[in-house]
C-alpha cells in the first residue's frame, strides 16, 4: 500500500461513521447513507489530493464532498420519480387508448352487421341498388343498363330503399337528442 492509499485509509478509519451519521440524518435512508459513505471515499481517493486525516478541516472538507454527493442523490431519486411516474401516465393512456379501441371496434362490428342485415332483408332491386351505389360506387348509367330500369325507377326504388334502410337502422340506432341548453 503507498502512502497516499494509507492517507485515505486512515480518513476513513477516523470519519466514515461521521459521514455515514450525516448522510443518514441527511437522507433518512441508512442503506443509501452507507453507499454514498463509499462514494464520498472513492471521490476523495479519484482526486488524489493529499489530506491529512488529524486536521482540524479535513471533516468538513469530506462532508462537503457527501452533501455534494447526496443532492446529486435525491436530484436523481427526483428525476426517476418523474420518469417512472410518466411511464404509469403513459401506460394508463396506453391502456386507454385500447380499450376505446376495442370498444369502437366492437360498436362498428356491430354496425356493419345491423347494416348488412337490414340490406339483406331488403327487396332484390332495391338491394342490388344500394350495394351497387354505395358498396361498389357504381354510377347510375350503369345501375340502370345492368337492372334494365330507367332513371326514374332507379331514383324512386333508392329513395325508398334508403327510406326503409333509414327506419330499419332507426330502431337500433336513435340518434342523440340536441342539448337544451
Amino acid at each position: 500500500m503507498n502512502e497516499y492509499t494509507a492517507t485515505i485509509a486512515a480518513c476513513y478509519a477516523r470519519h466514515s461513521n461521521a459521514v455515514l451519521d450525516f448522510l443518514s440524518r441527511f437522507l433518512r435512508d441508512r442503506h443509501a447513507a452507507e453507499d454514498l459513505t463509499q462514494e464520498t471515499f472513492i471521490r476523495l481517493l479519484n482526486r488524489k489530493e493529499a489530506l491529512d486525516p488529524d486536521h482540524p478541516t479535513a471533516l468538513s472538507y469530506l462532508l462537503t464532498i457527501a452533501r455534494h454527493i447526496a443532492c446529486d442523490h435525491l436530484r436523481h431519486q427526483g428525476v426517476e420519480r418523474r420518469y417512472q411516474t410518466m411511464l404509469q401516465m403513459e401506460e394508463v393512456t396506453l391502456n386507454e387508448r385500447f380499450f376505446n379501441d376495442v370498444a369502437d371496434a366492437h360498436l362498428e362490428g356491430e354496425v356493419i352487421s345491423t347494416m348488412h342485415d337490414a340490406i339483406d332483408s331488403m327487396p332484390p332491386r332495391a338491394r342490388s341498388l344500394i350495394l351497387g351505389k354505395f358498396y361498389q360506387r357504381k354510377k347510375n348509367n350503369r345501375l340502370m343498363r345492368e337492372l334494365g330500369i330507367s332513371n326514374f325507377i332507379l331514383q324512386r326504388t333508392l329513395r325508398e330503399a334508403m327510406t326503409a334502410l333509414r327506419e330499419l337502422l332507426r330502431a337500433h340506432y336513435r340518434p342523440s337528442e340536441p342539448s337544451s341548453n
